[in-house]
């Protein structure tokens, strides 16, 4: 039987080899407060690489990242988001991922479809089969159609890169198989990303909605100058402990979230970690109800 290419089976990493969050959170100094958050993407989806010790992790088949994208740049100063041109040449530790903004310009809907090696991320559709366009009326059954549909499009997805098909034409003829299986964008897919703003702070956002609206707002509204998206669904997960603490609070996560990962993020703030009010989901919540 020929292999399907939309199986993607090298993102199906077995439980062995993922880190639990707990191990982790064991691992961590008690003496400071602590954030931490999953970056899972990183070796499962195209583009999302890791640079430890000088030493370069990534997907076999996957390239280095576009010279102009933003990556995360770990430094004894903390982090910053730089050029890949720009980062590549300094010894430092770096984690790439998929750009939102590049230089304050936010990114389109063609650009996430060609860019998204889980075609989920940009379709409302789900491997698993809990969402897509089925109406039957056994769950059984609506699920195995549902996962059919995701499987077409990551077919059709990973068939035109395979062919080194241009980028507009892959995502229109992606926006073209959807539409004639009744599958809609995604909307409401929860995302966690890091964003440096022009001044040069850093913010964590924790976020539901297309990915092209997501990135249109956050540029305009945030002031953000570079913003790299770490990790989507199941796979998001905000975690706090504090000084002296024993105990670890789930800030963050979705229904599906999966407690094993392959990088996580361990972020100190100078003084108690607190949420503010986030104008983005005002935003989000009216932008979904329009559509």
């Amino acid at each position: 039987m020929a292999k399907r290419t939309g199986a993607l089976a090298w993102r199906d990493y077995p439980d062995d080899v993922l880190t639990p969050v707990g191990d982790v959170l064991a691992s961590l100094a008690g003496d400071r407060d602590h954030l931490l958050i999953s970056a899972r993407n990183t070796l499962n989806e195209l583009g999302y690489q890791a640079r430890l010790s000088g030493c370069w992790y990534r997907r076999r088949g996957d390239h280095p990242p576009n010279s102009d994208w933003p990556v995360l740049c770990f430094d004894e100063a903390g982090l910053q988001l730089l050029r890949a041109d720009d980062a590549i040449r300094r010894p430092n530790d770096l984690i790439t991922g998929l750009p939102l903004v590049i230089d304050g310009q936010a990114m389109s809907r063609a650009f996430f479809i060609y860019q998204c090696s889980d075609m989920a991320h940009v379709f409302e559709v789900d491997p698993q089969g809990r969402l897509g366009p089925s109406q039957l009326s056994n769950p059984s059954d609506r699920r195995a159609a549902n996962s059919r549909v995701w499987q077409d499009l990551s077919d059709g997805w990973q068939d035109m890169r395979n062919r080194n098909v241009e980028a507009a034409s892959v995502a229109a003829e992606l926006e073209h198989m959807a539409e004639t299986r009744g599958v809609q964008q995604s909307r409401h897919l929860l995302h966690s990303l890091i964003a440096q703003r022009h001044d040069g702070s850093i913010v964590a956002f924790a976020i539901s909605g297309a990915l092209h609206h997501i990135s249109r707002h956050i540029s305009r509204s945030w002031n953000v100058q570079h913003a790299v998206l770490l990790d989507n669904s199941g796979s998001v997960g905000w975690l706090s402990r504090l000084a002296r603490q024993s105990d670890s609070i789930l800030l963050v996560a979705g229904p599906n979230y999966r407690p094993r990962g392959t990088v996580f993020l361990d972020i100190s703030l100078p003084e108690f970690m607190r949420p503010s009010e986030h104008p983005a989901l005002l935003w989000n919540r009216q932008n979904n109800e329009e559509q």
